[in-house]
């Protein structure tokens, strides 16, 4: 808006959208700048360099690797990444993926349940039917890069995991209370995931486990806001004392 941009908000679900755009392109010189693979596949590669600045950083592939999914093109990427590292001797071992997702929003975890591999069965399955969710930075009836994400999650023995938005929301806050970030709840889910993983036993102290977090929370303090409205309270200079004392106690 600072730049002057022309904003339009469309009433309509982020894939729907994305089929318009789609469908209009090449029109008066537009073109798609969505994320997907099949407006810019370029665009979409260039998430393998996750998977190189992690082993950079560590110095070997972890064990495991944690990601929201909504698209599913990210997931897809970053595998293709540690698969050249594997394929150039840098690293050992394929992570492996868990992609976690809404629970409302949950067509790639069916779809990977009943072996679908191509986009017919994908595209094919019916909408979830969950309506609104305050995850939607990962919502989609049918993620648009679906097919390459089921395909890196099989590679690797990955495993997609669902969570609604109520826990999601409470995430944020342990997120911020434990690790020091503001991250969007599209983001906290993923420490959603952990908790299981480390309940069913697949991660434990040794396990190599890293997680993304993706989304700044800045992007959706309105969400996280309306969701769990802050305590407020109006006090007096000479009340300020107490306070300190009253919360401290």
């Amino acid at each position: 808006a600072a730049l002057g941009s022309h904003l339009v908000e469309v009433d309509a679900t982020i894939d729907r959208a994305i089929e318009a755009l789609t469908g209009l392109r090449g029109q008066d010189g537009l073109y798609v700048a969505s994320t997907t693979r099949s407006a810019n596949a370029v665009q979409a590669e260039a998430s393998r360099t996750i998977a190189y600045e992690i082993v950079a950083d560590l110095g070997y592939a972890p064990d495991v690797l944690i990601a929201p999914v909504g698209g599913g093109g990210t997931i897809a990427s970053i595998h293709a990444g540690f698969v050249q590292l594997l394929a150039a001797g840098r690293i050992d071992r394929l992570p492996r993926l868990i992609a976690v997702v809404p629970s409302t929003y949950d067509t790639l975890a069916r779809a990977l349940e009943t072996g679908i591999t191509d986009a017919a069965g994908l595209f094919g399955m019916p909408a979830p039917t969950g309506g609104d969710t305050v995850l939607n930075k990962i919502a989609h009836d049918h993620p648009p890069d679906g097919v390459e994400a089921l395909a890196a999650l099989r590679e690797s023995n990955g495993r997609v995991l669902a969570y609604p938005d109520r826990a999601a929301v409470a995430a944020v806050d342990r997120v911020g209370r434990e690790e020091g970030l503001y991250v969007e709840p599209s983001s906290a889910i993923a420490w959603l995931a952990l908790d299981a993983l480390i309940a069913d036993g697949t991660v434990n102290p040794d396990t190599r486990t890293v997680m993304l977090a993706c989304g700044s929370g800045f992007r959706e303090t309105e969400v996280v806001i309306a969701a769990r409205p802050p305590t407020r309270e109006t006090i007096a200079l000479d009340q300020l004392g107490d306070l300190l004392a009253r919360i401290g106690g």
